[in-house]
């Protein structure tokens, strides 16, 4: 069994550290990606994913990126069962292992 993620796409919001009142210092952030199917012609589909990444990675988001910057994200699904709110939910979110900012590898690519 795998359970490993990848997606591609905008920074929504700078990360956010004080909404998961994480002892170990986890920040929330959401990233806007494409969805590969069009129910209305005239739309582009997108999802907002919520994504939960160490506090060195939100870090570093928060000193080099802005909302609207292009990013990849590699890491984990995740649910918040253990939290008291959500005990008998699940809610499902992505944990970043690893965080890419693609802006600069864009521009270099277009600019050749």
């Amino acid at each position: 069994m795998f359970n490993e993620v990848f997606l591609i796409g905008r920074l929504v919001d700078v990360p956010d550290f004080k909404i998961l009142q994480s002892p170990h210092g986890d920040a929330l952030f959401h990233l806007k990606v494409g969805l590969p199917y069009d129910m209305d012609l005239n739309s582009k589909p997108e999802e907002i994913v919520s994504i939960v990444c160490w506090h060195s990675l939100a870090e570093m988001i928060k000193d080099i990126c802005q909302p609207g910057s292009f990013i990849s994200v590699k890491g984990r699904l995740m649910n918040m069962k253990g939290q008291p709110l959500y005990e008998h939910m699940y809610i499902t979110y992505i944990k970043a292992e690893t965080i890419r900012v693609l802006d600069e590898e864009l521009k270099s690519y277009f600019l050749k």
